[in-house]
C-alpha cells in the first residue's frame, strides 16, 4: 500500500510539471544573453515551458545561440522585430543595467508585459518616468528576494516584531554602481516586510576600498539598522537578517536558512533562565543542505523561479499584482537616493 501511494505520489508530481506548459498560451520574448540571465533566468522559463518567439541582443551571434534553447524561437540583433510583433505579450527584459529603464520604456509604450530586472534607472526620477510609461500595462521588476523562501517564512513568522539589525557584507564593486545594482536587494526586503519606513538616520563612508552605510529606519514601532558594505570578500559574503520578537529572536540568511530561539519565560517580569536554566528552544524553519526537490533547488529557494512564474501567471491572466508593481519601489529608491 505504502509503495503505491508513493507510486501514486510521484506521478501526480511528475505529470503537473509535464503538464505545466499547457497554462501558457500567449507568446513572450527575452531580452538579454548575460551571464545573470543564462544563469539565472532562462532556466527558470525553460522549467515553466513558457513559449519564447524571440531572443534579443547586440550580437546577433549571441542571440541565435541563445534561440537554439526553444523549439521556434528566433534569434535577434533587432529590436523593433520585438516591438512590432503583436503576438509578443510579455518580455523578460534583463541588460545591462543603465540600458533597463529606456527599454523598458520602450516595450510598454508599445503595450508589451514587462518584467524587468533591476535597476530601473538610477534615480526616483528615472523610476517615475518608468511608472509613467506604464499606464494599463504589467511591470514587474526583478528583486527575487520577494519570492525567497526565506521571505516567505519571515512573513509568516515574524509577529509582534520590536526591531531588527540586518547586516549585508560584500566584496569590492568595481564594475557598477552598488547602491542601485546591490544594495537595492536588502533595502527592498525590508520594505517588503516591515512596510514603508521613515529614515532616522543615515552615515555613509567611502574611501578607495569600497562604501559601507549604516541606516537606522522606523516602520511604525518597529526600528531596524542595516549596515550595507563591500568592505568584505565575495568568497564569504554575509546577508543576514535578524529579527527581535516578543516571543523569539529570529535569525534569517539568504537563501536557505530561518530559524528562531524561543525567548525563555518570566515570572513576575524575572527571567526564569536565572533560577532554572534549562536548554533553550530552537525551532528550524528552513535548513537547506542538499536538493531533494524543486521546492528546495537553489533557484527556487533564491526567489529566482518564483518570480517569473508570478510574472508569467499575471500575464496569462492580465491581472497585476499590487505588491509587484512598480510603485512599490518607490519608498526604496528614497532610500537608495539618501546613501
Amino acid at each position: 500500500m505504502l509503495d503505491y501511494l508513493l507510486s501514486r505520489y510521484k506521478r501526480i508530481n511528475q505529470q503537473t510539471l509535464l503538464k505545466q506548459p499547457a497554462q501558457y498560451k500567449k507568446k513572450y520574448a527575452i531580452i538579454g544573453t548575460g551571464t545573470h540571465s543564462l544563469t539565472n533566468l532562462y532556466p527558470c522559463i525553460w522549467h515553466l515551458g513558457i513559449p519564447v518567439k524571440y531572443i534579443y541582443s547586440a550580437s546577433p551571434e549571441n542571440a541565435a545561440a541563445a534561440a537554439g534553447r526553444w523549439k521556434d524561437c528566433t534569434g535577434t540583433g533587432d529590436l523593433n522585430t520585438i516591438l512590432n510583433d503583436t503576438s509578443i505579450a510579455g518580455v523578460f527584459l534583463s541588460t545591462r543595467p543603465q540600458l533597463q529603464a529606456g527599454m523598458a520604456k520602450q516595450l510598454l509604450q508599445h503595450n508589451k508585459q514587462v518584467f524587468v530586472e533591476k535597476p530601473v534607472g538610477f534615480s526616483i526620477g528615472e523610476l517615475k518616468e518608468v511608472i509613467a510609461a506604464q499606464k494599463n500595462n504589467i511591470c514587474q521588476v526583478g528583486l527575487q528576494r520577494r519570492f525567497s523562501s526565506v521571505m516567505e517564512i519571515l512573513r509568516k513568522t515574524s509577529k509582534d516584531v520590536t526591531g531588527y539589525n540586518y547586516r549585508f557584507l560584500i566584496g569590492p564593486y568595481p564594475e557598477g554602481n552598488c547602491i542601485y545594482d546591490i544594495f537595492i536587494h536588502p533595502v527592498d526586503f525590508i520594505v517588503q516586510l516591515f512596510g514603508t519606513p521613515s529614515i532616522d538616520h543615515v552615515s555613509v563612508q567611502k574611501d578607495s576600498m569600497g562604501l559601507t552605510c549604516f541606516i537606522v529606519l522606523s516602520h511604525g514601532s518597529v526600528k531596524g539598522m542595516l549596515e550595507l558594505s563591500t568592505h568584505y570578500s565575495w568568497q564569504q559574503p554575509l546577508d543576514e537578517i535578524t529579527i527581535n520578537t516578543k516571543s523569539k529572536t529570529i535569525t534569517a540568511k539568504y537563501p536557505d536558512h530561518a530559524s528562531a530561539l524561543v525567548k525563555p519565560t518570566r515570572l513576575f517580569n524575572i527571567p526564569v533562565e536565572k533560577i532554572m536554566p534549562k536548554p533553550l528552544q530552537k525551532e528550524i524553519y528552513l535548513d537547506s543542505t542538499f536538493v531533494p526537490s524543486a521546492s528546495m533547488n537553489s533557484l527556487h529557494l533564491q526567489g529566482f523561479y518564483p518570480q517569473l512564474k508570478h510574472f508569467a501567471d499575471t500575464v496569462e491572466n492580465n491581472r497585476p499584482a499590487a505588491f509587484s508593481k512598480l510603485e512599490s519601489l518607490l519608498p526604496v529608491y528614497d532610500i537608495l537616493g539618501k546613501l
